[in-house]
């Protein structure tokens, strides 16, 4: 037994010298580097992106609301800040939903701009004064202005069937009573402004990290995975000492091991060491209490 201490904390103490002394990370939490792609096409393929202003797909504002006209206010709210920041060179360029479906407010704001069409023909009148187009050339222009002043304010569900449909329902979520608007940016050289903006939104504006959000899942599951493993070593290895430890005083009491260790060696080790039976989860309930009459019985 003494002897079996001592090789267990000789490959401890190994364990914790190549976890310390080690030259290489143990670990590996940053998912891109688990790629077979070689770097130098990675590097390329980032500098290719950054050329044509494709989404930094690392980095994104959520906006959120109790509905979708309220999310593009709130969005179309930001773009001012967003602005000044691709001007200061914190961003490289960005991309909102209200870009290509404005709230309502907007849209009425618009329409009020519009002039009625006795304004807009002297207008145009005055404008031709002098020029060689033919008489009512324009008119269908000022049709299409007077209908414009009286139409109903687009919303999403206008434009179903038109190529506009997927860009703005793959920007603008629905999910359960909340709406949600992405903000995309084409690269962040500085991301304190951005989160600024989400720490002063009262909650209303995330900014998601997806690269530290997916390496904190990687991070989290590892820990769970540790940490299940552990005890099921605790837990089975304490068994095999209870068992021995009966055996050792004399105790016939019949012991059932129940483990998630399939190995032949455990299970040989157990079944030597006197245990009455051997059972590796899955198992059914009524396998359990048919083991446990008969071994009830036996004693």
């Amino acid at each position: 037994m003494k002897s079996l201490v001592v090789l267990g904390a000789v490959v401890v103490l190994a364990c914790v010298g190549i976890v310390v002394l080690g030259k290489t990370p143990m670990w590996e939490n940053e998912l891109g580097r688990l790629t077979p792609v070689p770097q130098p096409l990675l590097l390329q393929d980032a500098k290719l992106r950054q050329e044509l202003g494709a989404s930094d797909i690392r980095r994104m504002l959520v906006v959120e609301a109790g509905s979708a006209d309220e999310v593009l206010a709130r969005t179309e709210a930001l773009v001012p800040q967003l602005d000044a920041m691709v001007k200061s060179g914190d961003i490289e360029s960005y991309d909102e939903v209200a870009r290509y479906l404005p709230s309502v407010g907007v849209q009425k704001r618009r329409q009020a701009a519009l002039p009625d069409r006795d304004t807009l023909q002297a207008s145009l009148a005055e404008a031709l004064k002098g020029l060689q187009f033919k008489p009512g050339l324009f008119g269908p222009f000022l049709d299409d202005v007077e209908k414009a002043r009286t139409l109903a304010p687009l919303t999403a569900e206008n434009l179903a069937g038109t190529p506009l449909e997927l860009l703005v329902g793959g920007m603008l979520l629905h999910h359960g009573d909340q709406w949600s608007g992405l903000i995309t940016f084409g690269g962040v050289n500085r991301s304190e402004g951005l989160e600024k903006i989400a720490a002063t939104s009262g909650g209303s504006i995330t900014l998601l990290d997806l690269k530290d959000a997916s390496e904190d899942l990687v991070a989290r599951q590892r820990v769970h995975i540790l940490w299940s493993l552990a005890i099921a070593a605790v837990l089975l290895y304490s068994g095999l000492d209870l068992l021995q430890r009966l055996r050792d005083t004399g105790s016939s009491m019949p012991v059932i091991i129940v483990t998630a260790d399939t190995r032949p060696a455990t299970r040989s080790r157990a079944m030597r060491g006197g245990a009455y039976a051997y059972l590796t989860k899955p198992i059914e309930s009524e396998a359990l209490l048919q083991h446990l009459q008969s071994a009830l019985r036996r004693e």
